[in-house]
């Protein structure tokens, strides 16, 4: 499976991807923001997380740059097909934030899951201290549904969540 923009290319994350993802998720940053990660980030996670989101209802897509293929972050579609609708998670590279590319390959992935996958609803969130992650979900046409207060703890710090939505334009 492969999505492609104006300047990524987004394809299933591999059991042999784990040297390159290392090299971007090994950052406080990324384990600040993200549930699942912690830092450091080393071949044991790489390798766990792997594992993970390459099982039947997940979808793992790492994001590569067009020009390169170099790897820059990852979208993670976890599908409830009960419900019949995605929750997504996403990071992005340090170096690689602040270009729209994140918000770039949600929309493709967002158009992905109703168009591909016929889902009805397409649900992501942030914790209250992920500002950039807020403005991708925005920029992205996704809804704020609400905020469960306190809701994780993370390092000694009960943190917010900010909870967001988009429904299929066609069954609204």
């Amino acid at each position: 499976m492969k999505i492609e923009t104006k300047r990524l290319i987004l394809s299933e994350a591999k059991m042999n991807d784990a040297k390159e993802l290392i090299a971007i998720a090994n950052e406080p940053s990324i384990a600040k923001g993200l549930s699942s990660f912690a830092y450091p980030f080393g071949e044991k996670e790489a390798n766990e997380w792997l594992i993970k989101v390459t099982q039947e209802d997940y979808k793992a897509l790492f994001l590569r740059e067009k020009s390169s293929l170099k790897l820059l972050g990852a979208i993670i579609i976890d599908i409830s097909k009960k419900h019949n609708h995605a929750t997504l998670s996403y990071f992005l590279a340090k170096e690689y934030r602040n270009r729209g590319l994140m918000s770039e390959a949600l929309r493709a992935v967002t158009h992905f899951c109703f168009e591909e996958l016929d889902l009805i609803r397409v649900a992501a969130h942030h914790f209250h201290t992920n500002l950039a992650s807020k403005r991708v979900l925005q920029k992205s046409g996704f809804e704020l549904e609400g905020i469960r207060k306190k809701h994780f703890k993370k390092e000694n710090e009960y943190l917010d969540i900010y909870d967001y939505g988009i429904i299929r334009r066609d069954i609204c």
